[in-house]
């Protein structure tokens, strides 16, 4: 079933806003974004808020906002510096335990190849 509300426009700060979570899938589209539209969607600033490639169309707008979540996620993504930071706030802690969340330790992900040929297992 096709998506009738896909016209191909991208946001590379999706992208970027998820490294922490699928570094595997963001790091190498990070840079084929970078690597193929460069001339268009790069700016002085970093990239454009989005584009579609198919359209040939490219958002005039570069967004503090998208360079913020970026920043914070990769981050994130090297050290969990911000995440920790934030949870050591005290009004932070309250409200996570008021939601029911409870303390994990970190274990980073990883995958490893699946019994069945072609699947994944992610851990």
């Amino acid at each position: 079933m096709a998506t009738r509300n896909d016209d191909g426009t991208l946001a590379p700060t999706a992208v970027g806003g998820s490294l922490p979570f699928a570094p595997g899938i963001c790091l190498p589209t990070l840079r084929h974004l970078y690597d193929q539209f460069r001339t268009n969607l790069w700016t002085g600033y970093g990239f454009r808020d989005a584009f579609n490639p198919t359209a040939n169309w490219w958002g005039p707008d570069v967004l503090s906002i998208d360079r913020g979540a970026i920043l914070l996620m990769v981050e994130n993504y090297r050290s969990q510096c911000v995440w920790r930071r934030f949870r050591r706030s005290p009004e932070i802690q309250r409200g996570l335990l008021a939601a029911g969340f409870t303390q994990l330790a970190f274990v980073p992900p990883g995958n490893q190849r699946g019994q069945a040929a072609g699947s994944i297992k992610l851990t």
